[in-house]
C-alpha cells in the first residue's frame, strides 16, 4: 500500500514562489526561443 502524498505536497507547496518561477520559465522560453530561430535561419 501506497502512502499519500499530499502532506508532501501541502508542505513543498509553501515553498513555491510564483514570480521566480515565471522569471526562470521566461528565461527558459527565450532561450529555446533564440535557439529555434538560430536553426530556422539556416
Amino acid at each position: 500500500m501506497e502512502l499519500s502524498k499530499i502532506p508532501y505536497y501541502e508542505k513543498e507547496s509553501l515553498k513555491f514562489q510564483p514570480m521566480k518561477h515565471m522569471q526562470g520559465r521566461i528565461q527558459e522560453m527565450e532561450q529555446a526561443s533564440s535557439e529555434g530561430a538560430e536553426v530556422a535561419n539556416r
